[in-house]
């Protein structure tokens, strides 16, 4: 019987449905018959490369609840004819899910606020002026990238009375209320958001020519891919400017060395960076939807 490995399921029912037709066998079990390995499902746990894949010559399909693929070695998987299924940016099924952009709205409600501070230092009643914070509609947000999230945090943000502005590379957004170039975008802002999908072309696209053109006391909150930002700059630039702060939910090699990561190392010694472990999309329901979406795409393609 052909082997169907798992990282884990949120939806029981999926789990019994793949187990009428594979053997279903946890990703970090030991003893497997690596030559009958058809279908892998894994999220983020794993770095599926090149030297993983290859254990499994019979590898037929991946199978990864998410949009961005940067877990998964996608030139091997062509090269081989691994079919990976994962979500599609432009699917309607997708519509309802809002988890990653709520976490990127509860970080710039917290980074507007200042509440790190309070929740990890002992403080008087009168560090309550500690800090110059406005209500929210003094406060200019920058979103980058404008797709099911950036658009999902666009509207979020105007009830809420901000001023938001987005960029996109789709020359077709231009003409829409609310665009602004890169460049003014980034002198204006307050805030800025990382919304975009990635891919390697964007590898380390906030640099330090970019954060230059920032304003040296805005808030970069990441909630899209940590490969979008060049690390390193984004370190100098928040050694330089400690009126400055970053909310990372991403950051990159994180399902390797993160605790080896630069970024990681500085936010456990200083109080302008703050990193969480990936939880854009772990909300219980999101984490079920997506899991139905990308099982439903297996099985019907199986039943083909």
């Amino acid at each position: 019987m052909k082997i169907f490995l798992y990282e884990k399921f949120e939806n029981k029912n999926n789990f019994l449905r793949i187990k009428k037709k594979y053997n279903l066998i946890n990703l970090n079990y030991k003893k497997i018959n690596k030559k009958k390995v058809f279908a892998i499902y894994s999220r983020f746990s794993k770095k599926l490369s090149k030297n993983y894949f290859s254990k499994f010559e019979n590898l037929k399909t991946v199978i990864s609840p998410t949009t961005g693929l940067n877990h998964i070695d996608i030139d091997y998987c062509n090269k081989e004819k691994i079919k990976i299924i994962n979500l599609k940016k432009d699917d309607r099924r997708l519509q309802k899910i809002s988890s990653t952009s709520e976490m990127a709205l509860s970080m710039i409600l917290t980074g507007i606020r200042k509440l790190p501070y309070f929740y990890q230092n002992l403080f008087k009643l009168s560090d309550r002026y500690r800090y110059s914070i406005y209500q929210f509609r003094n406060y200019t947000v920058g979103i980058i990238g404008y797709g099911r999230i950036g658009k999902k945090l666009y509207r979020d943000l105007k009830s809420l009375n901000f001023r938001v502005f987005f960029f996109d590379i789709d020359k077709k957004l231009k003409k829409k209320g609310g665009y602004l170039s890169l460049q003014k975008l980034l002198k204006r802002s307050d805030v800025i958001s990382l919304n975009m999908s990635y891919n390697e072309v964007y590898f380390n696209y906030f640099d330090k020519k970019l954060l230059n053109v920032c304003k040296k006391n805005f808030i970069l909150v990441n909630t899209a891919r940590g490969e979008l930002i060049n690390e390193h700059d984004l370190l100098h630039f928040l050694k330089k400017n400690k009126n400055s702060a970053a909310y990372l939910d991403v950051i990159q090699n994180e399902t390797t060395n993160y605790n080896k990561n630069i970024l990681y190392k500085y936010s456990k010694q200083n109080k302008n960076l703050y990193i969480t472990p990936h939880l854009g999309g772990s909300t219980n329901d999101a984490l079920k939807e997506t899991e139905d979406v990308v099982i439903n795409d297996f099985l019907k393609q199986k039943n083909k």
